[in-house]
């Protein structure tokens, strides 16, 4: 009875484990597919190859079943490209830059479409034995690159924010400038000294546009260079551009705050005195144009002081705020009397500001 009773109880058990898998199903993971990195616009003109990039998020390896694509023109559905798409690493080959992070990229060439006009791409593929499909239209259109055609650039580049302007040539107009890059030479040869890109073009009227150029561009640099702009348009297709000669000003660094407690007593057997010394720092061209700020000791020695937060040295707070640190220990092994500390800072175009000194004096007890 009791084995019996035992089987009977079992078999609702069993009954209402199965009712309870019915009733709540285990989730499934939902996945998201982004084809934003499929440009909407494609030059036909271009000889650079085309990398197309889907993002699978969240990723795991052993869930993608495959990620393929294909081209369609939209007129007709016709099929004319089609290829997988790969996780592997292998930049030169797939376009896909690193190895199993979720992005499936495919390279090929412009040529695959047979002309200008409306393309369809469709990429599809399957997740865990599910499949998926993402479609992303895009334009293929005769481009020809930006022209400058003259360029007022002032002869000096000075401290303070500036505005060039520049007249163009777009078949496609202003809108079609997105952004562009900024140079500096050390001479004719156009050895590149300096480049910066990514700033944005202001429009002053259909031919002309505007750019401002912060004090920054030019740390570590000074006297005569030679300075161009390059334009970039929506199919990153860059312009010829024009050179010109420019002399860049750069004032000397400035210490504007040094700190040293004027006496400090020397401790007796293990124990150590600490001595907090910092610098303020300013510069004309920013911060990013310090290279160094240092001190000696009585003529002797190079001792660095840092503005990293307290990562390589002991006793700056703040990284990147203009201050820089340094914790000195003084041990009995220290002599009484007065030292001497000579602050220095240098900029990246090697000049030093002028010396600060210091006295600090270290007696017994």
């Amino acid at each position: 009875m009791y084995i019996k009773n035992g089987y009977i109880w079992g078999l609702v058990f069993m009954f209402f484990m199965t009712a309870c898998e019915d009733d709540f199903p285990v989730k499934q993971t939902q996945y998201d597919i982004n084809a934003d990195d499929i440009p909407a616009m494609v030059n036909f003109q271009s000889n650079k190859p085309l990398v197309f990039s889907v993002q699978v998020t969240p990723y795991s390896l052993d869930d993608v079943d495959a990620v393929n694509m294909q081209l369609e023109i939209i007129n007709n559905n016709s099929v004319i490209y089609t290829a997988a798409l790969l996780d592997d690493g292998l930049v030169e080959e797939s376009g896909d830059r690193v190895k199993y992070d979720g992005i499936f990229s495919v390279m090929f060439s412009v040529s695959q479409f047979p002309g200008t006009g409306s393309y369809r791409v469709r990429i599809s593929g399957s997740i865990q034995d599910e499949p998926f499909s993402e479609e992303k239209n895009i334009m293929v259109l005769n481009n020809e690159p930006p022209q400058i055609l003259s360029v007022t650039l002032p002869d000096t580049l000075n401290e303070s924010v500036q505005e060039f302007t520049f007249d163009f040539s777009d078949g496609n107009g202003f809108t079609d400038l997105d952004s562009f890059a900024l140079e500096i030479f050390q001479d004719e040869q156009l050895n590149v000294l300096f480049r910066s890109t990514g700033y944005a073009v202001n429009s002053v009227d259909a031919e002309t546009g505007s750019f401002l150029v912060n004090p920054s561009f030019g740390a570590g640099m000074k006297g005569n260079k030679w300075f161009r702009v390059i334009l970039k348009d929506l199919f990153e297709s860059d312009t010829l551009t024009i050179s010109e000669p420019v002399y860049i000003i750069n004032t000397l660094p400035e210490l504007v705050n040094v700190i040293l407690q004027d006496s400090v007593e020397i401790p007796q057997g293990d124990d150590i005195n600490y001595v907090p010394v910092s610098a303020k720092v300013r510069d004309m061209r920013g911060l990013q144009d310090i290279a160094e700020v240092y001190f000696t000791a009585n003529g002797q020695g190079h001792f660095t002081l840092y503005d990293d937060g307290g990562i390589l040295g002991e006793g700056d707070v703040i990284a990147g705020d203009g201050i820089y640190s340094e914790t000195l220990s003084i041990t009995s092994a220290n002599n009484p009397g007065i030292n001497t500390f000579v602050f220095y800072a240098l900029d990246k175009a090697g000049q030093t500001s002028t010396p600060v000194t210091m006295t600090i004096t270290a007696y017994n007890p």
